[in-house]
């Protein structure tokens, strides 16, 4: 498995679309987190017995960043 954690820059962050802007990370009980969004998460996978690689790439909240990054053990990437 990889996992990768990208700050996005103001540039992209003003080109993102309208769904994309906000982190759409799910707290419990199916609600949804709404703060702005700040970075992408990248996971790439093995599934199946075919060994087919598939891929997953999600923007989410600094929260949610320096969680998934706590949980994979990766260094979450500085401030420009």
């Amino acid at each position: 498995m990889t996992h990768v954690i990208k700050r996005l820059t103001a540039a992209q962050l003003v080109d993102l679309p309208e769904w994309y802007r906000y982190c759409r990370h799910p707290h419990g009980r199916g609600a949804l987190c709404d703060e702005r969004t700040a970075f992408t998460t990248h996971q790439q996978y093995v599934t199946g017995r075919a060994g087919r690689v598939t891929w997953r790439v999600t923007y989410v909240c600094e929260l949610h960043a320096r969680r998934f990054a706590m949980l994979h053990l990766i260094e979450l990437p500085a401030a420009e």
